[in-house]
């Protein structure tokens, strides 16, 4: 008797979950890092009460006057972001054991230094983030915690910058062929970009405020320039073959730094080391120049000599998804 074998048929895909939790990560200004979206991990969210995730708030002015109706609006900016976070701490092990894990969790925390608030909404697959400053209150304990091996605290916090943060965008331009700016494989890749000129650059900014971007100019080079418009940083000076100029845009910041440059291998991000303050030797008056939230503006970028022109963008947005 003859026996035919053939080839199963496929089972059917695993269909993607449609309900999909939020996920929340603490990482402390020293470091350690807290899943507080997972029940297991010692520190956990408590269901009710979360801060801070949804619009911040926003002081407007306006102009009136007794001859005119209503008001003429002037402008609005954020203020200063609160956060709260109510929290279990547990540790099951032993009396000593939760004393340990409470001291370690709390010493993540500080009034003076920032640690970052990660969320990663549920199943979006993105991640948005936080600078956050601890804001100490006492406690009050109904009961001896370290007999029950758990307690539920409110940790408050204020975001000094009060806007989430997302992936930062990044883009080269240049004649330096197959020079990597960060990995060679991975969400960060960044390499000189072909098929494209300076005469073309574009940057996206997705997010809900405009955004100031690091320019980063490779050596060799005699001259560059790069912003938007007629808005302008000029670069007069030679930045040599192993050196980079890093101009960071942002108003609390807006310095230019003459750094050595090391290109990244393999895995291995790009370093910049020994920044050299070069802010004094750009040219004349600086124009600062930010790209526009929610749009993909065409950027004025040069550079004359074999190096290359590179921009970071971090986008900035209101709420945590």
């Amino acid at each position: 008797m003859a026996i035919g074998y053939a080839v199963p048929a496929p089972s059917a895909p695993v269909p993607a979950a449609l309900w999909v939790k939020t996920g929340m990560t603490w990482t402390g200004h020293d470091g350690s890092a807290w899943d507080l979206t997972d029940p297991n991990g010692g520190v956990c969210l408590l269901r009710d009460g979360v801060e801070g995730l949804h619009f911040p708030k926003f002081t407007q002015w306006v102009r009136k006057s007794p001859a005119v109706p209503g008001q003429v609006f002037t402008g609005a900016v954020a203020e200063e972001r609160n956060v709260v976070l109510p929290l279990a701490v547990f540790e099951d092990a032993s009396s000593k054991a939760w004393i340990e894990h409470d001291r370690r969790f709390w010493k993540s925390m500080h009034p003076r230094r920032h640690g970052t608030l990660t969320v990663s909404p549920g199943g979006t697959g993105a991640k948005r983030s936080i600078k956050l400053r601890f804001v100490p209150e006492d406690h009050a304990y109904d009961t001896d915690p370290a007999m029950r091996r758990w307690a539920a605290y409110v940790a408050l916090m204020v975001a000094d910058q009060p806007f989430w943060t997302g992936t930062t965008v990044r883009a080269a331009w240049g004649t330096g062929a197959s020079q990597e700016f960060y990995e060679t494989v991975g969400p960060q890749l960044v390499n000189i970009m072909t098929g494209h000129t300076m005469a073309d650059a574009e940057v996206t900014n997705d997010g809900d405020e405009d955004a100031w971007p690091v320019w980063t100019v490779i050596g060799p080079s005699t001259a560059a320039h790069a912003g938007v418009g007629a808005d302008v940083v000029e670069v007069p000076f030679v930045v040599a073959t192993g050196k980079a100029v890093v101009i960071d845009t942002d108003p609390r910041v807006r310095t230019a730094l003459e750094c050595d440059y090391t290109p990244a291998t393999g895995n291995t991000p790009a370093l910049f080391t020994n920044p050299v303050d070069r802010t004094a030797d750009l040219t004349g008056a600086v124009d600062w120049a930010r790209i526009p939230a929610g749009q993909t503006s065409p950027v004025n970028i040069s550079i004359t000599g074999g190096g290359a022109m590179m921009v970071e963008l971090t986008p900035l947005y209101w709420r945590a998804w």
